[in-house]
C-alpha cells in the first residue's frame, strides 16, 4: 500500500512534527512567504485523551510558538 505524500510546506490545520523533539503540533496560523513561519498548538494530551505528566504538559505549552519550516518535519501517516 502506497502513502500519499503530504503538501509541504503546511498549512492551516496539518500536523506537522517538532525536529528534535517527540513533539508534534497543528498549524494554527502562518506568516511570510519568503521566510514563512507556523505557529503551532501542541496539545496537552495524547490522542487517547491521556493528559501528558507534568514535565511534559510543560514542555507543550512552551512549544506551541511561532517556528520557522527549518524547525519542522512531516509527519508519515503509515
Amino acid at each position: 500500500m502506497q502513502h500519499e505524500k503530504k503538501p509541504w510546506p503546511p498549512t492551516v490545520g496539518d500536523e506537522v512534527g517538532i525536529k528534535e523533539s517527540k513533539l508534534r503540533g497543528s498549524v494554527i496560523k502562518t506568516k511570510g512567504v519568503s521566510e514563512a513561519r507556523f505557529r503551532l498548538q501542541v496539545p496537552n494530551q495524547t490522542k487517547d485523551g491521556v493528559k501528558l505528566s507534568p514535565g511534559l504538559a510543560r514542555a507543550a505549552r512552551i512549544a506551541s510558538r511561532w517556528y520557522g519550516l527549518d524547525e519542522l518535519e512531516p509527519i508519515d501517516e503509515g
